[in-house]
């Protein structure tokens, strides 16, 4: 076991010139046709505000909100400065299924639109402001059907009561809390009732328990961006199996300053025998947020929690039982937010929410609870429940819970999240894999999956199956699990980041489907004392994510001192896409065409971690690593040398570039981040020419000059639209590179909605990780450490 080598950095930085954002579009062709109808627009939406105005001036004075559509590029901070010309305040993004449209939703400051009348007429008159109104597709109100959500499309409010989560528009401070106010006092006092409620810097959710009549008054108000139902989940319930615990070795606990993992699941039943020893703490969700409540209320009574924790601990349980020890590689700290319920219907118990309280909540409350009380472990928090209502189908407007997660991310650098990407509904096995290759809302990552902070994991079919499924259909190990869902994540990131396995689903020939969870992975079993037996099987994303916590604790006691971005750019680093995947993930991904890199990254991300590999380098693989700080348009160039052994020595060559790194969110804003950073590789060039290039990361190919660059994949463009990014090339015949040359790093940090003027004194932290592997050279860490120590002694 060796250490990972220090990444030489070129002590210098540079700025490049900030680039210039948006464009210009052709002109209306009918501008006058065009400026007549907006107004004609704007007019009704006067009028419908008006009766809105009278209908609840009893609780408080609504707002003008509406949205703008908008065709075409055009910078965000340039129309928000023209909107606050025409008296109107842009507030956030609104979600488009369309990449070439765009919804700027906003709020009138004067309740009326007679500055944004006068400019269309002058832009139909005089051609004024052709910037702006030729990406305009047109002004319009928000209907109820755009802010209803999929679950009460199908199942609309009757005249029982039951519990919805309405969202508002993130409005200034005290427009929100006035329409809060206004609108809990309305559901109050006709007879609803409000039960919680969340407001932070990004959002604002209210839990309300309302019939019809209520729902229909408040849908049409324009404060209300979206009203869904609180969220059930879906889990599969296995058969058992088990070994006598007499034939196991359980490890003794976990030192105490050992990395916790977080669990805000169903509780855990921590009587079980493998687990008595890793649970550090457990608490009651709801009793975090009310002191009234149990604080003792943290048992499992639905199993998911305790299968959750079994993984989260032991990574393999398969492993662990061929060894047949048992050692805690970290400590659990369980809250439970989920509890045993009926279905009234069948007498099913399944894992569901506080029907009051918002998840939301007691997340904020179950983090700030666990890092106040553990302020020198390192924390990850594993979150292997979503929302299967909130489907990521062309986000570009975050989900509530993931910008909660992201939220929190910022506010604790150190804590690292991970979440599951959920299981599809939808298994069809006669179209396997073609489904969740298919643009369809159905097979998509769920919230909060599509968290920025967060390593978002999918499932794979494991490597071991009962004999009694031989002739069942069943993918492949390593194949996508049936039930697994795909990316992409927010305004195209790759997402999952990881897979790792969760289990597979045989099911009989057609006609009828037979769904058996006897083949899911080995799991701690939650009924093991009634059944007297230790270990069951299930499977599902649920068990994915927690394997690869499980990775993340182990590296951290290893490098404690290390970043959260350090940490996650090792086990990123490690990733690589499985060798057996079905056809047409199977291709390669150099030559693939762009649609089959997207398929093969939207489903299997950075492709499946080794936490051996990520911890040490060793023989054939060399990691090297930095922890820096950026500025906005700063540069940074790091230079690295490659053994001679590794050019020209035949033998399959991987080499990798992995960046990770944390910058301010804001739900309010188009770009979502604050900062883009990049990275390239170049070879055969010497850094004093790339110095004196400030346009090496320009992004008008015209401008830029040429330099010799490695071209990973995925592409520049697809993983710099993420905060994990991870570029690789693979080489099978002798690379065309200079061996007296080191390759360069170039790292580049730009600003979205951060931009310099306002945000000079900004560093950005990143980490960033190269690989080096050479199948055939058994002594490449030799050789690449002895070539740094000779370029540091010259």
């Amino acid at each position: 076991m060796a250490r990972h080598l220090p990444l030489p950095f070129h002590e210098r930085e540079y700025v490049r010139p900030a680039g210039y954002g948006g464009g210009s579009a052709k002109d209306h062709e009918d501008k006058n046709g065009f400026s007549e109808t907006q107004i004609f627009n704007l007019d009704q939406m006067e009028n419908s505000y008006l009766i809105e105005k009278k209908k609840f001036s009893d609780y408080f004075d609504p707002n003008l909100i509406f949205k703008i559509i908008v065709e075409g590029n055009i910078d965000e901070d340039s129309f928000s400065d023209f909107l606050n010309r025409c008296d109107i305040q842009y507030l956030s993004p609104g979600q488009s299924d369309s990449e070439q449209i765009s919804y700027f939703i906003s709020l009138t400051v004067k309740e009326d639109f007679e500055e944004l009348k006068n400019r269309l007429n002058s832009y139909c008159l005089e051609s004024k402001y052709k910037t702006y109104f030729n990406v305009v597709h047109s002004f319009e109100q928000i209907s109820p059907e755009d802010k209803t959500g999929k679950s009460i499309l199908r199942n609309p409010p009757n005249n029982n009561y039951d519990f919805f989560d309405i969202e508002l528009w993130r409005m200034d401070d005290d427009r929100l809390y006035t329409a809060v106010s206004g609108i809990v006092k309305y559901i109050e006092d006709n007879g609803g009732s409000v039960t919680d409620q969340l407001i932070t810097e990004n959002i604002c959710l209210i839990r309300v328990k309302i019939n019809d009549i209520i729902f229909n008054d408040i849908i049409s108000l324009n404060e209300i961006s979206h009203v869904e139902r609180p969220p059930r989940l879906n889990f599969i319930e296995p058969q058992v199996l088990g070994t006598p615990l007499d034939e196991l070795r359980t490890g003794d606990p976990p030192d105490p300053d050992s990395p916790c993992i977080i669990l805000p699941d169903s509780g855990v039943y921590s009587g079980h025998p493998l687990l008595k020893n890793g649970i550090g703490d457990e608490i009651a969700g709801d009793y975090l947020i009310d002191p009234k409540k149990d604080p003792n209320n943290y048992v499992d009574d639905v199993g998911h929690g305790t299968k959750v924790a079994g993984v989260a601990l032991y990574g393999d349980i398969l492993n662990c039982l061929q060894k047949q020890e048992f050692k805690p590689d970290a400590y659990i700290l369980s809250c439970k937010v989920l509890y045993g319920k009926e279905d009234t219907d069948t007498g099913e118990i399944y894992p569901g929410f506080d029907d009051e309280k918002l998840f939301e909540n007691q997340l904020i409350a179950t983090v700030n609870y666990f890092s106040d009380k553990y302020p020198n472990n390192q924390l990850i928090v594993n979150i292997s429940i979503g929302n299967p209502c909130y489907e990521t189908y062309k986000l570009r407007y975050q989900h509530p819970l993931a910008s909660v997660i992201d939220e929190l991310a910022c506010e604790y650098p150190k804590i690292i999240f991970v979440t599951s990407v959920g299981n599809n509904e939808i298994i069809i096995p006669e179209q396997y894999p073609k489904y969740l290759l298919e643009d369809t809302k159905s097979v998509k990552i769920i919230d909060p999956a599509t968290s920025v902070y967060s390593l978002s994991v999918g499932s794979i079919a494991q490597n071991y199956i009962q004999d009694k499924f031989q002739m069942k259909f069943l993918p492949n190990p390593d194949y996508p699990s049936l039930f697994t869902r795909v990316g992409p994540g927010l305004n195209g990131m790759i997402k999952p980041e990881l897979v790792e396995m969760g289990g597979n689903i045989p099911i009989n020939e057609p006609p009828e489907y037979m769904f058996d969870s006897d083949a899911g992975i080995i799991l701690l079993n939650p009924k093991w004392f009634e059944e007297d037996k230790l270990f069951t099987t299930d499977c599902g994303t649920s068990f994915s994510a927690p394997k690869v916590a499980n990775h993340l604790a182990k590296l951290c006691k290893e490098y404690p001192n290390a970043s959260s971005n350090t940490i996650k750019a090792f086990l990123i680093a490690s990733a690589k896409y499985p060798v057996n995947r079905p056809s047409p993930l199977d291709g390669n991904i150099k030559s693939a065409s762009s649609d089959d890199k997207k398929n093969l990254t939207n489903v299997y991300g950075y492709g499946k971690p080794s936490v051996e590999q990520a911890i040490s380098s060793d023989g054939n693989h060399v990691f090297f690593f930095a922890e820096n700080k950026v500025k906005i348009n700063g540069v940074h160039f790091y230079q690295f040398p490659l053994p001679r052994e590794f050019i020209e020595i035949k033998g399959k060559r991987e080499i990798s570039v992995t960046l990770v790194y944390n910058p301010p969110v804001r739900r309010r804003r188009m770009a979502y981040i604050g900062t883009q950073m990049r990275f390239k590789l170049f070879k055969n060039t010497d850094i004093k020419d790339i110095e004196k290039s400030n346009t090496v990361f320009s992004e008008n190919d015209d401008d830029r000059k040429k330099f010799d660059e490695i071209q990973l994949q995925p592409s520049l463009n697809d993983r710099s639209k993420g905060l994990h990014q991870k570029g690789v090339i693979n080489y099978i015949q002798t690379p065309s590179i200079d061996p007296s040359k080191p390759l360069i790093l170039g790292v580049y940090c730009s600003g979205k909605w951060m931009k310099e003027k306002e945000f000079q004194d900004y560093m950005q932290d990143y980490s960033v990780v190269v690989s080096l592997e050479h199948r055939a050279v058994n002594d490449l860490y030799v050789k690449v450490a002895e070539r740094i120590r000779t370029r540091v002694r010259i």
